[in-house]
């Protein structure tokens, strides 16, 4: 029994069971690695921003500083015009819509009856190119005059009421267009991040020609009459070739702002940013960008935190586990010490009635009539089980007795001796080998029978 070192295994699946056991003080420790990788990110980021050296002014000639102001004032205006179309950009509903799946509602009109008050010259009757273009620039004026009332700030007011008190009055008015079709055909069309929204604007606009119509016929008069109205969610032509020029001017910006140190010298440049920094301009780089970059190391460290408390809590336990003198798992009884499992202690009742019935075939296997229920490690609920055996015995017809370790116990000892064979009852994870071996030992020196061993996981 000396070597049963030689004859422990770990069994992995157990070991597993083991470290997931602790599952809440592994979140906890997760989270902490988290926190700390974050903080670690955070304080090595700030650390890697360039300190402020001396002023680079004193290193220049005056040719240089007069380059450096030069190009400090261009980067000033690009700088100020990027910002001016990043704002519109993230501001206007228009930079919202999905350019290739726009809601858009359409209503055209019919504009006639302009034509019969002109008075065109008689020689001119006969030339249809003149008459033509005359009551071509009529329905261009009569369509101009409708899109001025509604590009106005009472018509633009009643589209905001209508799609949302929070928005700027500038950005109201991109989401309309009114065109001239064919020779005298009004069309309005409305955009809106919603078909909802688009018809809502429509609408709108539709209330306020109507409104505007006895007013404008005062200046030219003509008839109007709806002929059509649609709504449809497709491509806009429009609304992508706004998006792409911002986007565009963006970039180009971005890329002046760049370009403007290109040609000096790296002291000039020190002293380039230094007048930025006093100005709390940033150098060239887009905004989201630079925050992406701040962001990027400390959710770096963070995944790296969380990865580290994870394997250093599976480490941790799997040592603990490792390096623990109890046993473990079934398998230790079976082959570190070569004694039969009779049947294992959980929570329920059937488990016992197994083990009665086993202890009661091993006893006949053996005739043994009196049976020692021995451990190495006690406590309440290991000999609240071994009463509960013993009287569950008695009722079989065999006689048992309850004794102490007989490591350390004379009674214990005597008891066994003077018994048919002794029966182990040892808890996982408290029972240690050691024990275990010397009683192997003792059963051994005294021809004591161990006819087998139950184990206890409560």
């Amino acid at each position: 029994m000396n070597n049963y070192r030689d004859n422990i295994e770990i069994d992995l699946r157990d070991l597993l069971a083991y470290i997931l056991k602790h599952y809440k003080r592994l979140i906890a420790l997760v989270a902490l690695g988290c926190i700390l990788g974050c903080l670690f990110g955070a304080i090595k980021n700030n650390m890697m921003t360039t300190p402020k050296e001396e002023s680079a002014r004193s290193l220049l000639t005056a040719k240089e500083i007069y380059e450096v102001n030069s190009a400090v004032e261009n980067y000033r205006s690009y700088f100020n015009r990027y910002n001016e179309i990043l704002d519109y950009k993230n501001n206007s509903l228009l930079m919202k819509i999905d350019g290739y799946n726009t809601p858009t509602s359409t209503c055209s009109y019919l504009i006639s009856g302009y034509d019969k008050n002109s008075t065109i010259p008689l020689e001119s009757n006969s030339i249809t190119n003149i008459n033509n273009s005359i009551e071509k620039n009529i329905a261009d004026n009569i369509i101009t005059l409708y899109s001025n009332e509604l590009k106005k700030t009472d018509s633009i007011a009643s589209i905001k009421e209508t799609i949302g008190k929070d928005i700027d009055d500038k950005y109201i008015s991109e989401l309309y267009s009114i065109s001239k079709n064919g020779y005298s055909i009004m069309t309005i069309t409305a955009y809106g991040r919603s078909k909802e929204e688009s018809d809502s604007v429509l609408k709108e606009l539709m209330q306020m020609i109507a409104q505007k119509e006895d007013l404008i016929k005062k200046n030219i008069p003509h008839d109007i009459v709806e002929v059509s109205s649609y709504a449809s969610k497709e491509k806009s032509g429009y609304i992508i070739s706004n998006q792409d020029n911002v986007n565009n001017q963006l970039k180009d910006l971005n890329n002046s702002m760049i370009a403007v140190t290109a040609n000096l010298s790296a002291n000039q440049k020190n002293y380039f940013k230094e007048q930025l920094e006093a100005s709390d301009i940033k150098y060239g780089i887009e905004k989201d960008e630079e925050i992406k970059r701040g962001i990027k190391p400390i959710i770096k460290y963070g995944l790296l935190g969380c990865i580290f408390a994870v394997f250093a809590t599976f480490f941790f336990y799997s040592l603990i586990y490792v390096l623990s003198p109890t046993i473990k798992v079934e398998d230790d009884m079976k082959y570190a010490f070569q004694i039969p499992v009779i049947g294992s202690i959980n929570q329920t009742d059937l488990d016992k009635e197994l083990i009665i019935s086993g202890i009661n075939a091993v006893a006949d296997t053996h005739s043994a009539k009196k049976i020692c229920l021995v451990s190495t490690y006690l406590d309440d609920t290991v000999e609240a089980c071994k009463s509960e055996i013993s009287q569950r015995l008695k009722d079989k017809g065999i006689q048992s007795t309850i004794c102490r370790s007989i490591i350390n116990d004379s009674e214990s000892l005597n008891n066994a001796i003077s018994s048919d064979g002794i029966i182990l009852m040892e808890t996982i994870q408290k029972s240690k080998y050691e024990d275990i071996s010397k009683v192997a030992e003792i059963c051994k020196n005294y021809n004591i029978q161990m006819l087998g061993s139950i184990l206890n996981y409560k």
